[in-house]
This record gives C-alpha cells, structure tokens and sequence, in this order.
C-alpha cells in the first residue's frame, strides 16, 4: 500500500484534501495518468453530474472502468458540486517515530 495526499478544487480556491491509501498495482497502473494530470494544469479532471466522462476518457486515453477505478482507488471527493480541479496528488512518505 501507499500513502497519498489528493486535494481539489472545488470552487475556483476552494479546496478538500485527504489522505487515502491505494494498492501498488494500482499506482504502477496510473502513475501515467497522474502525471498527464498534473502537465494539463487548470481544469484537469472535471468532475459533476453534468460533466460528459467521455470527454476524460479522450483526453487521458483511457476506458471508462479506468476512469471510473481511478477515482473509486483515489477516493476523489465529488461533494455536492463536483470540482474541476486536482490541485495535487502526492505520494507520502510516513517514517516510525522512535518514541
């Protein structure tokens, strides 16, 4: 398992972040997802009832099962809105206190 930090914006600087872990088959499986992501900068994933998942699909080259277990896998917030943005999708790194 690993540990990442995602965080969106939900309102043009109204953000919801949270820790989630996710299985290493399925990081390896979207490692390059995450990084088209994070180059296609503002607006990259929007994410609301009226939003069309076949426009995600075309831009990212991917199914609608890896959408769809992208955002199941990342636990991606919806809200009551939705959101248009993901501002950061971090892998963290947490060390034992020896205390």
């Amino acid at each position: 398992m690993k540990i990442f930090y995602v965080e969106v914006d939900t309102n043009d600087g109204d953000y919801v972040g949270k820790i989630v872990k996710v299985k290493d088959e399925v990081v390896e499986k979207f490692r390059s997802l995450i990084e088209k992501i994070k180059k296609y900068g503002e607006h990259n994933f929007p994410c609301c009832e009226c939003d069309d998942d076949d426009e995600l699909c075309d831009r990212y080259d991917i199914s609608e099962e890896e959408l769809e277990e992208f955002r199941d896998s990342f636990q991606l917030y919806t809200g009551e809105y939705g959101f248009h943005t993901i501002t950061r999708i971090q892998e963290v790194t947490l060390r034992k206190r020896l205390i």
